[in-house]
């Protein structure tokens, strides 16, 4: 489905190859059966827009929007399982899952990270994906309303994903919490998190393997089992 693929394209880093591929972007939506006219203006005005900025400003903007910190981080497990150990497993399970779709994933790509999920989403048929798509309904949604605090413009890209999952969520429970979560935006902050990810990037060097099995694995997010999230 086109609608996935795009989006796919447009969470990850900006490259000049995309921003050659802005007409084909519209045609696309304009083709997508499975959007309305006020999703396909929505959709086509985000693009218009996003591919206005200089390729190296649309760079420094994506940095700032996911890569600075975890509470937008596009690592989906992030946001679930956090730092615990039933991450590692969910990761290799998540990766046979694609396999049996054809997806190969280079050595330093993770299968959480949002873009690569879209585009897997994109092979499924209609039940299938639906279904895929529900499961991380609340994950989209927690980060919509993170970026709507940061007054980013990929809100309507994440507003038209939760849209299309057809999920329902208590805005209003939700908006309260990501009211209450402190900026990490502080040098304070930056520094914390930098030490963090050292920490995470040593640990990650080990000879722990995860063991593999044969478990079919779907990203369950109905209870959040993050403490500080």
């Amino acid at each position: 489905m086109s609608v996935y693929k795009i989006s796919a394209c447009l969470l990850d880093y900006p490259n000049e190859s995309l921003w050659q591929a802005q007409d084909e972007c519209f045609v696309l939506i304009d083709d997508d059966s499975t959007l309305t006219e006020k999703q396909k203006q929505s959709f086509t005005q985000f693009i218009r827009d996003y591919f206005a900025l200089p390729l190296m400003d649309a760079q420094a903007e994506y940095y700032q929007t996911f890569d600075v910190g975890y509470t937008t981080s596009l690592l989906l497990f992030e946001h679930v399982y956090g730092d615990s150990r039933e991450r590692g497993q969910a990761m290799v399970d998540l990766m046979n899952q694609y396999a049996e779709h054809g997806i190969e994933l280079a050595t330093k790509q993770l299968p959480d990270y949002l873009p690569i999920f879209l585009e897997y989403l994109s092979l499924l048929a209609q039940p299938q994906r639906h279904a895929q798509l529900l499961e991380i309904a609340p994950i989209l949604r927690l980060l919509m309303f993170r970026l709507e605090k940061k007054h980013s413009r990929f809100v309507a890209l994440f507003d038209l994903l939760y849209q299309l999952s057809g999920h329902q969520f208590d805005d209003n429970q939700l908006k309260a919490k990501v009211s209450q979560e402190s900026s990490e935006t502080t040098n304070e902050k930056l520094d914390q998190i930098w030490q963090e990810e050292q920490v995470r990037f040593q640990a990650s060097t080990g000879n722990n393997k995860p063991q593999v099995n044969n478990a079919t694995y779907y990203v369950n997010v109905g209870a959040d089992r993050r403490s500080h999230l």
